[in-house]
């Protein structure tokens, strides 16, 4: 998956290089209400993270994530999928050295921002199919013709 980076993306202050986690959401509804930003709410292990210095240098353009195979089942193949950003030190629970107005933030355009542009992408890849195909043997076409009834 991929998240377009704003121009003023990243910020911070702790004078260290955090991850940015994508993990689990789940709101209340398809639509996102202050409720949504409950702790329980949000994914406690991360499907893929990226360092901050790699989301910064991605400015102004995609930022791409690798998921990881908890991540891939965790997409639902029929209907809405809801992820969440989070920094590391949220997901891990351990806090930065504190220093006053000391802020990290990232800043990305997310699915339910106005227009289109610049919306999350969620690429797949697969490898080839492989050879021939599927060759039925006389039992199973017996089966397939008259309904599993011999």
């Amino acid at each position: 998956m991929s998240l377009h980076a704003n121009s003023d993306t990243a910020d911070n202050d702790f004078g260290e290089d955090p991850d940015i986690d994508i993990v689990s959401f789940s709101p209340n509804s398809g639509t996102y209400a202050n409720a949504d930003y409950a702790k329980a709410r949000w994914g406690e292990s991360p499907y893929v993270s990226v360092s901050f210095s790699d989301f910064r240098a991605g400015i102004g353009g995609y930022v791409g994530f690798t998921l990881n195979e908890a991540g891939r089942d965790y997409i639902n193949k029929t209907g809405r999928t809801d992820f969440g950003a989070r920094y590391s030190r949220d997901t891990d629970n351990s806090a930065p050295t504190w220093s006053s107005l000391d802020e990290a933030r990232v800043n990305c355009h997310l699915a339910d921002t106005a227009g289109t542009a610049n919306d999350p992408r969620l690429v797949i890849e697969h490898a080839a199919g492989g050879g021939g195909g599927f060759v039925p043997t006389p039992m199973l076409q017996m089966l397939q013709v008259t309904g599993g009834i011999m």
